[in-house]
């Protein structure tokens, strides 16, 4: 099976999300060949100095032609001259539409090259490239949908035009919150699909890692927080949890998008900056609890956050501030809407963490990439049979 995939994060990022894995787990088949497409790059990324070296990480991948993982999974990063940008000019409709046309090589021959103008399934997750939707010829086209746009803020207005085209467009839509359904289904009534996220439980629950050497100068018990940190991490909220608990080290590890000067100087706060993947579960076995310190906007009404599953499939309790998904989800999390509650949460979670980490187990347990897989496997086999008017045959 050709399957191709148009996703938003390059394969080789730090912070591995949904179609990394969807990604990883269909080539894992030998009987398929994937193409993992994501976001173009173009020079003036090269201006961003703050992440220059995520960038040529990018720039890595179109020069190269593309990454090679295994025999069946290739992932490039196209460059295009035109890139759609949040300023005057590079967010208009006409930059929106033309975009693709000035990639270096072109992107369509590219795709042709590589045989990938047809294929069994396409998987849609980027909206910079909403050209290839209409290039590529798939019996079903799914779009996935994992944000609230519009939350942003910056997403140029002909982006979210073209969103609402393809999630009408689209054989098939995929949400990973109940507020992105309900949002859909506001533009199209059938073929809606809630598929929370999910952990790669395996990786996480690997047992007897050898502990961060970090955690050497990290008393415990130690609260970790493990992901992005941008304009929705509540950093008040850390900074005023943190001065209730001074017996709890608090420990931060990824990315960061906003200044943490606020954060720096604590003594009980440990920015640590990003690491990589196949580390994490390390950090988290030798934590005593999971937290994620968001905001409450209206982009984070709408998130379904991967790393609830992974602190849990780690064993962790987790600890989260309350918001529209994070209380449908009905997890095992322990959830607080002020920082005195935060905190009572933490001292309640540290408490108890023996019987909540069992439940947090059995919960992540529930919820692996390899039955959302399955899932779209059951969804391209059964909009496959409908589109050719055949009785269904079992897919791998």
């Amino acid at each position: 099976m050709k399957i191709f995939m148009v996703e938003t994060g390059y394969m080789d990022n730090v912070a591995k999300v949904c179609g990394h894995h969807y990604a990883r787990l269909f080539s894992k088949n030998s009987r398929n060949q994937v193409l993992y497409v994501s976001a173009p790059v173009s020079p003036f990324h090269l201006l961003n100095f703050r992440k220059f070296r995520h960038i040529l990480n990018r720039f890595s991948f179109w020069r190269r032609g593309g990454k090679r993982y295994g025999s069946n999974l290739l992932a490039y990063v196209p460059l295009t001259l035109l890139p759609i940008r949040d300023t005057i000019f590079f967010n208009s409709s006409w930059v929106a539409e033309r975009s693709l046309n000035f990639t270096v090589p072109p992107l369509e021959a590219f795709l042709r090259k590589h045989d990938f103008l047809h294929a069994d399934a396409l998987i849609f997750n980027n909206l910079l490239l909403h050209k290839v939707f209409h290039w590529v010829e798939a019996p079903v086209k799914m779009y996935r949908v994992e944000d609230d746009l519009e939350g942003f803020g910056n997403i140029p207005r002909a982006l979210l035009d073209i969103d609402k085209d393809l999630i009408r467009q689209a054989d098939v839509v995929l949400t990973t919150a109940h507020r992105l359904t309900d949002k859909a289904r506001q533009l199209r009534p059938s073929d809606v699909y809630y598929i929370p996220n999910a952990a790669d439980f395996d990786h996480f629950q690997v047992q007897h890692v050898r502990t961060p050497r970090e955690y050497a100068d990290i008393p415990g018990p130690r609260v970790i927080y493990v992901g992005m940190i941008d304009f929705w991490f509540d950093v008040p909220l850390l900074r005023a949890v943190a001065s209730r608990l001074s017996r709890f080290s608090f420990v931060v590890i990824g990315p960061s998008s906003i200044n943490l000067r606020a954060l720096q100087g604590i003594r009980n706060i440990f920015l640590l900056g990003p690491r990589d993947y196949q580390e994490l579960p390390a950090y988290l076995h030798h934590a005593d609890v999971g937290i994620i310190p968001f905001k409450r906007l209206p982009l984070i009404e709408a998130v379904n956050p991967i790393k609830l599953y992974e602190y849990m499939a780690a064993g962790l309790p987790v600890v989260s501030t309350e918001w529209d998904e994070m209380t449908r989800l009905g997890s095992p999390a322990l959830i607080a809407s002020s920082a005195d509650e935060f905190a009572s949460a933490i001292q309640e979670a540290y408490k108890n963490r023996e019987v909540l980490c069992e439940r947090s187990v059995t919960f992540a347990r529930d919820h692996t990439w390899e039955k959302n897989v399955q899932m779209l496997y059951d969804l391209i086999q059964s909009y496959t049979a409908k589109k050719k008017g055949v009785s269904q045959t079992a897919l791998p």
